[in-house]
Parts: structure tokens; sequence; C-alpha cells
């Protein structure tokens, strides 16, 4: 399931990475899909798109981009890059050694000059059950507390919007309910999009055990 809609926040994040990139942002309001597109291109290519998944550059917390960088909503997304060299199978091939789109590749272990889509895949949903399997064991991040400490004020077994439950993005999201602490629910009209959280007993729990 998908949320409804993209918080102004959580644009402003992707646009900032994108501009910070020279990249472009395109948002599908209908299915909610984000695809990142490296570069300067006439026309999206389907060898082209790096999307961006849970395990992947973060929608929540991209704070190590300067001020500099904040969106200007309007303008045209790398308009001023140059283009960048790329790979047999259209993947651009990083400038930077320690930039953002090679820290990614690196992360995933994706060489852009060898590699192709099915190889992006592959190695997204290695590391995505990588980062899964390593939840439990984690300490709560700051945004999971912030989630559990506003649903613990309203209980357990309670629906609450999703929208009401402040900076709980789709990783804060993914984390908790990995933990256990956290249920989702599907909206009425739209039954493929989340529309509603609700704390569970084990969610109760350790929030309590916190305090």
């Amino acid at each position: 399931m998908t949320r409804a809609s993209f918080r102004q926040a959580d644009i402003e994040r992707l646009i900032r990475a994108a501009e910070k990139t020279g990249a472009a942002v395109q948002v599908d309001l209908k299915t909610l899909v984000v695809t990142i597109y490296p570069g300067v291109i006439a026309a999206p290519t389907p060898a082209s798109p790096l999307r961006l998944t849970r395990d992947g550059p973060e929608l929540e917390d991209w704070s190590d981009l300067d001020e500099a960088s904040k969106p200007r909503f309007g303008s045209r997304l790398g308009a001023s890059a140059s283009k960048p060299n790329r790979g047999a199978s259209g993947y651009p091939i990083a400038d930077d050694p320690t930039g953002y789109l090679q820290r990614w590749y690196d992360k995933i272990a994706f060489d852009p000059r060898t590699m192709g889509l099915k190889d992006m895949e592959r190695l997204q949903a290695k590391a995505h059950a990588e980062w899964t399997a390593a939840i439990p064991g984690s300490k709560l991040g700051k945004r999971e507390i912030k989630a559990l400490k506003f649903l613990a004020a309203i209980g357990p077994n309670v629906k609450v919007h999703w929208r009401d439950v402040k900076d709980c993005g789709p990783d804060t999201e993914e984390r908790l309910k990995i933990r256990g602490f956290l249920e989702t629910f599907p909206q009425e009209k739209f039954p493929d999009r989340i529309g509603y959280y609700m704390l569970t007993d084990a969610g109760l729990e350790a929030y309590n055990k916190l305090s």
C-alpha cells in the first residue's frame, strides 16, 4: 500500500536531492511512484531511471544537503548541469567519488559501467532484505520515538489517520511495522493506499520502556 499523497516536506527533500545531483524528479500522482532521472535528459528512457526505494536514498533525512540547495519551486531541475557520462545500460557514471550518486552505487555494490536494470533490481532487493533483517535489533530512531509518543498518548489498537502522525515518513513507518509496533490500514475509497495507523500493544510496551 502507498500513501494518499506526498507531504510538502517529502517533496522538498526530493527536489533538494535532485538539484544537488543535477537530476530531475518525476512523481506519478496516480501511483505515487517516485523516479529520479540523474543528469539532464530530454526524455526518460527505460534504461536510465534510478528509482527511489525505502532502502535507497531516504525520503526523511537528507540533512547533509546545504541550505543553498533548498528548492525553488517552478525552476527546471538540473538545467545548469552538464550531461553525465553513462554506462552501456544508460546509468550515469558518477564524476564525484564521494558524491550522492556514487555513495548510493557503493551502498548496493552497483557498477554503472558494467551493470544494467536487472542488476539494479537484484541489488536493491538484496539491500532491502538486509536492511529489513537488521531493523528488529537496532536502536529506535528519533522519528520512531516521536511517532510512538504521539500514538501512545492516544492508546493502542486505535486507528489514527496517517496525516495526523507528524514526521512519520515511509522509512519510519516501515521500521515500526517491521518491529511489530505499528499496523497500517487502507483507505476506504482507495484500498491500495495507506489511510490509517494503529499502535500495537507491543508498540505501547516499547514506548513505556523508554520513559
